[in-house]
């Protein structure tokens, strides 16, 4: 209400118009049919909230004003009933005190907190919150999602309050000290973020940015991609205000659940319109946001995996372009298929022209109809697909990171589509909250960037020496006993005996004893 207080289940009336898109923000939104939404209203039920407090000072001495907002807010949420966990992020990120009600506890925790002038390790703080509440990064629990007595219930309210004021560059592989100030040794990068999970739903991050230093367009899509939400404050006198309405968020009594027709999944934009009336009280509210609804996994039709990248000095023209040729008219329901080429956006400006490159050859050199396409931040969908023959989806030096995206090719193979899945990290799934196996039906090892005693990656160093196998598949006919160095990491995977057939093998040059591993695997159901 206009107090900040939680409004009773039996006072007032809610009402809600939803709607939602799953061909972007700027697609047809559909409305969701009002008799498959309700509101779910729970009064009391404890209320869990992880604050994860960058103390590392950019912008100067603000810390008083921190520690009283969180002190305010801490104690809001214990005396409701709920409890608080205190997660401390600087050039490392620390569990200062688990989930407790213990109000003197937390206020010794916040008594302890001052600028130490360090780098900010914001991803690893935020998945340690998570993991305070019980959670991990972990795939999404679609059952979990199908069943709305599970899915849309209040009677446990969590969220994770991350504030920051300065921009991450300390986690994963943005670390500039992890040398020195390893963290809990677990890397995490945002994509990570995205699939913090408990019990199987998504947790939603509420993300307080304090002046103009953070990264704000990222802290604003995770905590609408979670179902959180960004508040952008310029002084640090608003942070009371701002940790007293996260507070309230997670303490609210009034859930919004829905369901929508179950023939579609993946990235979707949803806008709610709410309405609240209690005598001469009323508030209107709007909020657009990114979800991505769970699929169930789909067996595809036929998939290449290919754990390289096809612009690669070592690799002939010809060869790459006889490779591209062989692996869509295998894995395509037509000669010459038409093509889209995807360049994933998690690239990271790590040979991001090889894409390009795939294209080029495609139309140059073999005479396709292809299209290039920059994979949305928001990922594939299946109508984008839509008019194409075969898919084409890029990542030369880092993983896939977006669910949506590999839910996408996945029912486009279903359908009968080609897919060929290309990137030397095409194989990872650590880390990524969902798994490729559908996909590639590789079991993920490591990165390979250590092999055998050999450091291999960004051509420096070590090198891979890479076989075609013999043999009459399609994909590789003709170029049974090809070989050529590659000097970056390949990831290290195992076959699953599921119908993949590998077609060529990566071993170490100069190193004996070396267990050959996959690069170019093809999938039959």
């Amino acid at each position: 209400d206009r107090n900040g207080d939680p409004v009773p289940c039996d006072v007032g009336r809610f009402k809600v118009d939803v709607s939602i898109s799953f061909d972007g923000p700027d697609g047809e939104f559909t409305p969701v049919k009002g008799d498959s939404l309700h509101v779910e209203c729970t009064e009391g039920g404890r209320s869990d909230l992880a604050f994860v407090m960058d103390n590392s000072g950019s912008l100067g001495d603000f810390v008083p004003d921190l520690k009283s907002a969180a002190d305010n807010a801490m104690g809001g949420v214990v005396k409701d009933g709920g409890r608080a966990s205190f997660v401390r992020v600087s050039t490392d990120a620390n569990v200062g005190l688990e989930l407790t009600d213990d109000r003197e506890a937390l206020s010794g925790q916040i008594d302890g907190m001052y600028v130490d002038g360090g780098w900010t390790a914001l991803y690893d703080g935020i998945r340690m919150g998570n993991e305070t509440l019980g959670g991990a990064i972990a795939p999404v629990d679609v059952a979990a999602y199908r069943n709305e007595s599970t899915f849309c219930s209040a009677s446990r309210k969590i969220g994770i309050l991350a504030f920051t004021d300065g921009r991450e560059n300390n986690s994963a592989h943005q670390n500039l000290r992890n040398d020195d100030y390893p963290g809990d040794g677990l890397d995490t990068n945002f994509e990570d973020l995205k699939n913090l999970r408990v019990d199987g739903i998504t947790t939603p991050i509420y993300t307080v940015g304090l002046g103009s230093e953070p990264d704000h367009e990222s802290l604003e899509e995770l905590a609408s991609y979670t179902g959180g939400r960004h508040m952008a404050i310029r002084e640090p006198k608003d942070l009371n205000r701002v940790f007293g309405l996260v507070a309230d968020y997670v303490q609210s009594t009034h859930q919004l659940c829905g369901t929508i027709e179950a023939d579609r999944c993946g990235a979707a934009t949803v806008r709610v319109k709410h309405s609240y009336k209690n005598g001469k009280l009323s508030a209107k509210g709007f909020q657009e946001i990114n979800i991505n609804v769970p699929c169930e996994v789909t067996t595809p039709s036929r998939v290449v995996t290919i754990l390289m990248t096809m612009s690669n000095p070592g690799i002939d023209r010809a060869v790459a372009a006889q490779l591209a040729s062989q692996s869509l008219d295998w894995a395509s329901p037509v000669e010459m298929p038409r093509v889209l080429v995807v360049r994933d956006d998690n690239h990271h400006n790590e040979y991001k022209n090889d894409p390009v490159f795939v294209r080029d050859v495609l139309v140059e050199d073999l005479g396709y109809e292809a299209v290039l396409m920059e994979e949305p931040a928001t990922g594939l969908t299946p109508k984008m697909l839509e008019g194409f023959d075969a898919v084409w989806f890029s990542n030369p030096g880092y993983p896939i990171d977006d669910e949506g995206s590999k839910s996408a090719l996945l029912a486009f193979s279903a359908e009968g589509g080609g897919v060929v899945v290309q990137g030397d990290d095409m194989g990872q799934s650590w880390g990524l909250g969902f798994s490729m196996v559908p996909l590639t039906h590789l079991d993920f090892v490591d990165n390979g960037t250590s092999y055998c005693g050999k450091n291999i990656d960004n051509n420096g160093g070590g090198r891979y020496v890479v076989e075609i196998a013999g043999g009459d598949h399609p994909v590789t006919a003709g170029l049974g006993g090809v070989t050529f160095e590659y000097g970056d990491d390949i990831d290290t995977t195992l076959p699953r005996g599921e119908g993949e057939e590998v077609l060529a093998w990566a071993t170490v040059k100069g190193a004996s004893n070396c267990n050959p591993k996959p690069v170019i695997v093809a999938f039959t159901p």
